[in-house]
């Protein structure tokens, strides 16, 4: 039986781009959500003590990364590709 079958590759490679772009479209919705509801003043708070672009929204970024990946780990689990 060849690695490669496309009996079991077609339907694992659909629910993992299925859920991948599940997970970037929560991860953006949750990150602009939250820059547009209080974000800002943080942003703007940790511009003004010096720090960069990137740490400025770094928490932000953590916090909608992890909500985003949730949902993908979980069905990952499902699927049996994480032991």
């Amino acid at each position: 039986m060849p690695l490669w079958n496309p009996q079991y590759v077609i339907p694992i490679f659909g629910m993992l781009m299925g859920n991948c772009i599940s997970g970037a479209s929560l991860t953006v919705n949750n990150l602009t959500t939250q820059i547009l509801e209080g974000g800002q003043r943080e942003i703007e708070l940790y511009l003004s003590f010096g720090a960069t672009g990137y740490e400025s929204v770094s928490r932000l970024v953590r916090s909608s990364v992890k909500l985003g990946v949730t949902p993908l780990l979980n069905s990952l689990n499902v699927i049996g590709l994480v032991s």
